[in-house]
């Protein structure tokens, strides 16, 4: 299998209809049981950083991409730091990168 970068992998999800969300009106692979439709004529590089964002199944995510050897900057963000003890991954529970701006607030943050 080929290994491709990450705009490669998001220019080829348009050619993918699961990748859209179905209309109610219609039949669709949504319900009444979701069921992903993964066929992936590709390889990420593990040394590309896969920038993960939501709850914890993007936790979940992460975890598994670490394991496999994959470059997860929020995984090495909670190891290397040590005041993220109590709560660890859950300071990275959000949903949307606006989310985490307004969080920290705002352009002062950065």
């Amino acid at each position: 299998m080929t290994e491709i970068g990450l705009e490669e992998a998001v220019l080829r999800t348009t050619s993918n209809s699961a990748a859209r969300w179905p209309s109610r009106n219609a039949t669709n692979r949504l319900e009444p049981e979701c069921w992903p439709e993964i066929q992936p004529g590709f390889k990420l590089k593990r040394s590309s950083p896969i920038f993960t964002i939501g709850s914890c199944f993007a936790r979940n995510v992460e975890l598994h991409l670490a394991k496999l050897g994959f470059n997860v900057p929020a995984q090495t963000l909670l190891a290397e730091t040590p005041g993220l003890t109590r709560y660890r991954s859950e300071l990275l529970n959000k949903y949307t990168p606006a989310s985490i701006y307004q969080d920290a607030g705002g352009a002062a943050a950065f």
